[in-house]
C-alpha cells in the first residue's frame, strides 16, 4: 500500500488511533478524505462536504455515523469498515493520520485544513478540559495519561517538540500541487465561507452556483454547527463530552498567542525558523494564492 510519495504507507499508532486500518480499506473512485490535525477545522469541513453531497441541512444520520474517523479505536475496525462500505453515495473520510500514512489513488480527493498552530493548541487544550475522561477511557477499554497535565505552557511547548503539527502539514504541504490535493485554511473559512464552500466545490467537481454557496453557508456556520452540536460532534452517542455544544469552543482566531507565555511564544518562533517561509506564512494566515 503506497502513500503519495511512492512509499509504503507509514503506520502511526497511539492508544486512540491505529492508522493501519488504512491498509485493509477499500477506497472508491470519488473517495473524499479529510485529513487534519485536531481543532484545526474537522468538523467543519465534513459538513461542508455533507452539504455538497447531499444538498440538505438536515441529515438523515449523526455526522459522525455519516463519515466516522477510520482509524480511531473507540469502534472495531469492522463496524468502521461495515459502515463505509454500506454507503451508496459519495464518501467523505475523516482521518488525523498524516498523508505518509494514507494510500493515495489518483482518483481520490484529499483535503488537509490548516490551522495556526497557537490556535490549534489553544482549542485543542480547551477540547481536553471538555472531555470526559472516564467514557473516553471506557470505550477505549484502558487507563490514558492525562493530556496537558502540566498546564497550557509546558504542554504547548512538548507539543511543539512532538512535532505532530508541523510534520501533518509537511505531508501535504509538499503534494500540494498535485490536482487531487486541496489545501484549505482556518482562516480563509472565517472569513469567506461561500467563497470557500464554492472552492471546495469546484475543486470536488460538484457544480453549484454561488447562490447556492451561500445558502449552504448558513448551515455551515459556527452559530448553526454549535446549536446543533449533538447532531455534529464526533463521538456524541459515546458521550465523549461533558458539553456537546462546547466542543465548538469559540471558533475564533487570534486567541492562542495571548493564552500562552512569552517564553512560549519565543520558542515557537524559534522552531518555526526550521521550515520554508512561505510553508510558515501559509499555516499561519492561510490564502494560498495558487489553489
Amino acid at each position: 500500500m503506497l502513500n503519495f510519495n511512492g512509499q509504503q504507507i507509514i503506520d502511526y499508532q497511539s492508544p486512540m488511533v491505529d492508522s493501519s486500518r488504512w491498509r485493509i480499506f477499500q477506497l472508491r473512485p470519488n473517495d473524499i478524505i479529510i485529513s487534519t490535525p485536531p481543532k484545526s477545522g474537522t468538523t467543519w469541513t465534513q459538513m461542508i462536504c455533507a452539504l455538497l453531497i447531499f444538498r440538505s441541512a438536515k441529515l438523515d444520520q449523526p455526522l459522525g455515523t455519516i463519515s466516522p474517523w477510520l482509524d480511531q479505536k473507540v469502534q472495531s475496525v469492522e463496524q468502521v469498515l461495515a459502515q463505509y462500505e454500506a454507503q451508496t453515495h459519495r464518501r467523505f473520510i475523516k482521518t488525523h493520520t498524516p498523508f505518509d500514512g494514507i494510500p493515495y489513488f489518483d482518483n481520490v480527493s484529499y483535503i488537509f485544513v490548516g490551522r495556526n498552530p497557537l490556535d490549534q493548541f489553544f482549542s485543542l487544550y480547551n477540547h481536553y478540559k471538555n472531555s470526559d475522561r472516564a467514557a473516553v477511557e471506557a470505550s477505549l477499554g484502558q487507563k490514558l495519561d492525562i493530556p496537558f497535565s502540566g498546564g497550557p505552557d509546558k504542554s504547548f511547548q512538548q507539543e511543539i517538540v512532538k512535532n505532530t503539527v508541523w510534520h501533518h502539514f509537511e505531508t501535504f504541504w509538499r503534494a500540494k500541487t498535485l490536482p487531487n490535493v486541496i489545501l484549505l485554511h482556518y482562516s480563509d473559512l472565517k472569513s469567506n465561507l461561500a467563497k470557500q464552500i464554492s472552492k471546495l466545490a469546484h475543486f470536488l467537481q460538484i457544480d453549484i452556483t454561488m447562490e447556492i454557496c451561500d445558502w449552504l453557508s448558513t448551515f455551515a456556520s459556527f452559530d448553526y454547527m454549535k446549536e446543533n452540536a449533538s447532531d455534529l460532534v464526533p463521538n456524541s452517542v459515546q458521550n465523549f463530552w461533558q458539553s456537546d455544544h462546547s466542543f465548538f469552543h469559540s471558533g475564533q482566531d487570534g486567541f492562542g498567542r495571548d493564552f500562552l507565555s512569552v517564553e512560549s511564544i519565543q520558542f515557537y518562533d524559534s522552531v518555526k525558523k526550521r521550515y520554508p517561509l512561505d510553508m510558515v506564512q501559509w499555516l499561519e494566515y492561510g490564502k494560498l494564492t495558487n489553489q
